[in-house]
């Protein structure tokens, strides 16, 4: 419990619990969603089978397996939080765009390429997700932002110098499940903040806090989402998560219960997975195996 306390306890990581949440229906969180977000924070056993639905390996009760594998909406995620920060960032007066290749190769190090950002005529944002409680960094389960280090620092290794190349600055914007951030992340977000309040007027203070709650709000209901779907239409659950039976259309459980809101939740999930893309796409970098950061 010390330790989830601890990476708990990250910048800006509980904002989606303390704060108003957003109230625009693509927004809005579902109550299964915020159960399940809500017993990964207690650290309480999710109503997950033993097998994942997704891969086939062993699935831990608590969703840490959940989080790290691709089937189950690792992409989705990243997709979720790319678009956000786009959204916001141009209702803050910025010019971007998504997914931009750099010119003369094919890499895409920008998932979102803005526009006059500070001093920069050009800045690559590459977003990036990483669970902290996972074997390959065992320094992460103890203290909030190492996982999202580690991720950056490779990500800079990759793309910065090829970006500096071409005149474009880089940022490395990793986020960690748990809610810690990069000091890169960090960074972008204050000269995001200094840059919009000379335009507009609004405080830095302001403009700060409403993209942190933005990218906290996306950040966690994309961790909710996935324990949803990690579910399966027909939970094997594990033995410690039978004390909280909770069907995935929110209802109590019963044998002949109907399925129809989860598979309307699963052909959304998967109409996002397929339409996913891959955040080294181009790079010749292979995808993450799971549990990789």
């Amino acid at each position: 419990m010390r330790t989830l306390r601890e990476l708990f306890c990250g910048a800006h990581a509980g904002l989606s619990l303390v704060s108003p949440l957003p109230t625009h229906p693509s927004a809005r969180w579902s109550s299964v969603e915020f159960q399940a977000f809500l017993r990964f924070r207690l650290a309480l056993p999710q109503n997950l089978p033993t097998q994942c639905v997704r891969c086939g390996s062993f699935q831990d009760p608590f969703g840490h397996h959940t989080l790290c594998c691709i089937p189950c909406g690792t992409y989705g995620r990243h997709n979720a939080g790319r678009d956000a920060l786009a959204a916001t960032l141009r209702s803050l007066g910025f010019h971007c765009r998504t997914e931009v290749e750099l010119p003369g190769t094919h890499t895409r190090p920008a998932d979102v390429l803005v526009h006059n950002l500070g001093n920069e005529p050009l800045t690559a944002v590459d977003m990036s997700f990483v669970h902290s409680l996972q074997p390959s960094h065992p320094t992460a389960a103890v203290t909030a932002g190492v996982a999202a280090e580690a991720r950056a620092d490779a990500k800079v290794k990759q793309h910065a110098q090829q970006c500096a190349s071409r005149s474009w600055a880089f940022v490395a914007f990793v986020r960690e499940t748990t809610g810690g951030w990069c000091k890169a992340a960090q960074r972008c977000v204050q000269r995001v903040a200094r840059t919009a309040s000379l335009r507009s007027g609004e405080t830095r203070a302001d403009i700060a806090a409403r993209l942190w709650l933005v990218l906290a709000n996306t950040r966690d209901r994309s961790v909710a989402a996935q324990l949803v779907r990690a579910r399966g239409p027909t939970p094997n659950c594990h033995p410690s998560g039978q004390q909280m039976r909770i069907e995935p259309d929110g209802s109590a459980p019963a044998a002949t219960a109907p399925q129809s809101a989860y598979l309307q939740l699963e052909a959304a999930m998967d109409t996002v997975a397929d339409a996913d893309v891959d955040e080294d796409r181009g790079s010749g970098a292979p995808r993450e195996p799971c549990g990789s950061i």
